[in-house]
């Protein structure tokens, strides 16, 4: 109840907004009358100011769209209270946008498709671009408004700007005389979705924390029997769900159908070829050989907005048959469900969050039709099916519907029901399997006896008490889908599990235990100091931190003192501790290969047997969490899957923070969520489909690349070339380079220090330097098709033969190797080697380049680390 003389909050808020937008069209209009255009020498601002009544027009033009702004904010504030289950939609004004499609020189064939992946706040501008391109683009072909609308979005999501960041940025364009400016960003948002299907349909519910009723109201629950009917106590969660066939469609249509890949018995690449994906093609082209099949790989994670207080859950999937190096682009990523409010979704609420979905997925396995762009227009009927979730411990449990992971029963492979023991806050649960040797491996059916268990009334319990259901505490949707089995269906995630989950907690049993054997405190300088001296190729980000920081660390900088910088705690740990270390290292090395045979997967099970069998025999009890017996299950993961870079949350955490991450303000976070992921996937459509002004496509490459020295800064004649030299190297003529040079060649060449093939940066060794990042490392092939190593001393530019690399080879000593039961085991990307006294050139061509290596050296004797794969977060 208001008295008279109070404003409720809502008008006041209006009211100051409408002061404030009155205030800025003021000062506009001041500036705008006390500009003198006579004494200009801006010929552009001549030409759009010259003329009084032009002027005129446009101050109306811009007071008519402030008012309709400001009108249309009131609009989205009084949409608020209002029930709303309609479909989620910008609805805005139908005004005329002006625009001057421009013709346009070319385009830039090697420019990739933008990525949802962020750059690296360390990347340099290359000084040598100025070495190489002139440009050539002539001053008079300007940008249209379309190109600078998907260029101005693109260029806000990378930073993170607000939408009056970018409003400020259009003015300041277009004070600056840059034509074809858009007004705004409501103009922007306009132009790119002109034209443009919204694919991303979905329908917003307000779920009531007290019963789960649906509803459409925020202030209060729309269940008469609810004791929220009056009015929420608490932030209530708002629950949006997208139609997964029109994003579908939409993704297989911008690609080529793509062969079947034959299922080897004897290595696994990649998820198609994993046994899951194989079984279902023998089984459901029995009946129609030609059935065609797609598989989908799901991922369910929570980001809490700390300056919001807010937490907001994104589902979604992505298909497996699109190769790797697309595969988790935002635009190949299916939205499923977004949810928000003041924590994470209960579990006994989950479930409904993920009905609408599961139900049409369900569909989905029925088939559908696609227009492939390889088929001429022919339709062609596909079946989707999910397989596989990638998701953490906490999302297991609230999508399984499975106790927490601290809980009994808590793993979601198998039934191990874990043990309580006292730890210094009070108890713990740990699981050894030796003391549970009845457990089994969860599947579909074992779950359907669970929840028949379930089902039968029984008195409550202990929690400690053996539990009939194996921890399940109620029904989970996806055991609906035909090919999705509850237990193996639950990846292994290297991220979570493995880097920082299990080696995590090495390194807190390491530095918390100060008067054990197994104490690094006194040997970690020594530690440091190796791990620092790593030089690492310049395309790894996220370069550990002082091992002191180690609570801080990002997920690659655990994958890389596991998988390279174990060696370095020999001298710490007594010798049964570090064996026990390279158990788990030599594992990961393994299971992140670019190819896995059989015999591999069963040498990781061997190792990391051994490993959880040790770990409580080493350590104390209670650090056999439920994350540190997840490592007996990677090998049944690698069999079903592949390899486990290949549905790692890596992948997934990347393209949803960089989403979570473009919200700026506190209200309508959901609306302004799904709204610039529109906006993303719009104007990376537009790339593909206007004709893109070179110096703008090069600048949005540039943008998004981690590699932006190997891209040039200004368009050229060379910009199609797929090699770029960076400057040359002048020698003396007695050099041993030189000798050896001249002794080959005896017409001229050129020797340069860097050259980027195919944005990938190759330079000369430098011993002397002191920098992290060493690009003159290489694993190659010789003349003879055989596998070497070497440092790259000189590279060569030769009117005859072209682009060549003159490497000093390096003679391998020796690999790291472990005795497990009588058996050898080698790790194949760790090993030592040396430089000959009398150096050992060979010249190779670009083409015969493997990869790069990360070394350390240490006086004449280095440590060379080949990484597993290249596509994990290097």
């Amino acid at each position: 109840m208001l008295h008279d003389d109070e404003v409720p909050l809502r008008s006041a808020k209006n009211i100051v907004r409408r002061l404030r937008a009155a205030g800025h069209r003021l000062s506009r209009n001041d500036l705008l009358s006390s500009m003198s255009f006579d004494n200009s020498t801006d010929t552009r601002m001549l030409d759009s100011y010259a003329d009084e009544d032009v002027n005129r027009s446009n101050q109306l033009n811009d007071f008519a769209q402030l008012t309709r702004r400001d009108e249309s904010d009131d609009r989205m504030l009084v949409e608020q209270d209002e029930e709303q289950t309609d479909y989620l939609a910008i609805n805005e004004d139908d005004e005329l946008l002006e625009s001057a499609s421009m013709t346009n020189d070319g385009d830039i064939d090697d420019i990739p498709t933008i990525s949802s992946d962020l750059g690296n706040e360390n990347d340099v501008q290359s000084p040598y671009s100025e070495h190489n391109y002139i440009a050539t683009d002539s001053a008079e072909h300007s940008p249209s408004v379309e190109e600078l609308s998907t260029v101005l979005a693109l260029f806000r999501h990378r930073h993170k700007l607000s939408k009056s960041c970018i409003n400020d940025l259009c003015d300041l364009l277009r004070s600056l005389g840059v034509k074809n400016v858009p007004l705004d960003f409501r103009c922007i948002e306009k132009n790119l979705k002109k034209k443009t299907e919204n694919i991303l349909q979905g329908r917003r519910f307000v779920i009531c924390s007290k019963c789960s009723n649906r509803g459409g109201s925020l202030s209060k629950c729309e269940n008469i029997q609810c004791n929220f009917n009056s009015g929420f106590m608490s932030t209530p969660t708002t629950l949006c769900t997208f139609k997964i066939l029109p994003q579908l469609i939409a993704i297989l249509e911008r690609h080529n159908v793509i062969p079947e890949r034959n299922c080897n018995q004897f290595s696994i690449s990649d998820v198609q070829e994993g046994h899951v994906r194989c079984n279902i093609l023998h089984r459901e082209r029995v009946i129609n050989p030609k059935k065609q099949i797609v598989t989908l790989l799901l991922n369910s994670d929570g980001i809490v907005l700390k300056k919001f207080n807010r937490s907001v859950w994104v589902t979604c999937m992505v298909i497996n048959e699109l190769p790797r190096a697309i595969r988790f682009d935002l635009r190949n990523v299916i939205i499923c469900s977004i949810s928000m409010g003041g924590s994470k979704p209960k579990k006994n609420q989950f479930q409904s969050f993920i009905e609408d979905w599961v139900i049409e997925l369900q569909h989905l396995e029925l088939g559908f039709h696609v227009v492939p762009p390889n088929l001429n227009g022919h339709f062609v009927q596909v079946h989707a099916y999910l397989i596989a979730a990638s998701l953490d411990k906490p999302a297991q449990a609230l999508l399984l519907n499975l106790n927490d992971p601290t809980g009994f029963y808590s793993c979601v492979r198998c039934t191990i029901q874990g043990i309580s023991v006292p730890v210094r806050e009070g108890t713990t649960r740990v699981f050894i399997r030796k003391n549970h040797k009845d457990c089994q491996n969860r599947s579909n059916e074992l779950y359907d006896k669970h929840l028949i268990e379930l089902l039968k009334k029984r008195p409550k319990s202990k929690a400690s008490d053996i539990d009939p259901a194996c921890g399940q505490q109620g029904p989970c949707l996806l055991r609906k889908l035909s090919y999705f089995n509850i237990g193996p269906s639950f990846t292994t995630d290297s991220l979570h599990n493995v880097y920082s989950g299990t080696f995590k907690r090495l390194l807190e049993i390491w530095f918390k235990s100060r008067r054990t054997s197994y104490s690094i405190h006194k040997h970690l300088p020594l530690i440091e100091s190796r791990l620092d001296a790593i030089r690492y190729p310049s395309t790894t980000y996220h370069l550990p931190s002082q091992l002191k920081f180690y609570t801080q660390f990002k997920g690659n900088e655990y994958r890389l003192v596991l998988l390279f910088g174990y060696q370095y705690f020999k001298p710490a740990l007594p010798l049964k501790y570090f064996q026990h270390l390279k158990l788990l290292a030599f594992a990961m090395n393994l299971a992140e290969s670019f190819v896995l045979h059989h015999d591999t997967i069963e040498i990781i099970r061997m190792l990391l047997d051994e490993f959880d069998h040790l770990f409580s025999q080493l350590y104390s009890v209670n650090s056999m969490t439920s994350v540190v017996h997840s490592m007996v299950h990677v090998h049944e993961s690698l069999k079903d899957f592949g390899p486990l870079q290949n549905y790692s949350t890596f992948n997934f955490e990347s393209v949803i923070g960089s989403l979570v991450q473009s919200v700026n303000g506190p209200s309508l976070v959901i609306h302004e969520l799904v709204n610039n992921i529109n906006i993303l996937q719009a104007a990376t459509e537009k790339i593909d489909h206007i004709h893109l002004h070179s110096p703008l496509r090069i600048f949005i490459a540039r943008l998004f690349s981690t590699k932006r020295q190997a891209l040039p800064k200004v368009s050229s004649e060379d910009t199609k070339k797929s090699v770029r030299l960076g400057p040359m190297l002048k020698l003396p003529q007695d050099h041993i380079v030189m000798t050896y040079l001249n002794t080959i060649y005896s017409v001229p060449f050129h020797i340069h220090e860097t050259c980027w093939k195919n944005k990938i940066r190759f330079s000369i060794y430098n011993p002397n330097s002191l920098s992290r990042n060493c690009d003159s490392c290489l694993l190659f092939k010789n003349q003879n098709n055989e596998t070497c190593y070497g440092f790259v001393v000189a590279i060569l530019n030769q009117p005859q033969e072209g682009y060549r690399i003159l490497v000093n080879q390096i003679q391998v000593n020796r690999r790291d190797s472990l005795i497990l039961k009588g058996r050898c085991i080698i790790n194949p990307f760790i090993f030592w080697g040396h430089l000959t006294d009398t150096p050992k050139f060979v010249i190779i061509s670009l083409e015969h380049i493997i990869v790069k290596l990360a070394y350390r050296r240490e006086n004449d004797l280095f440590h060379f680390f080949q990484f597993p794969n290249t596509v994990e977060s290097t």
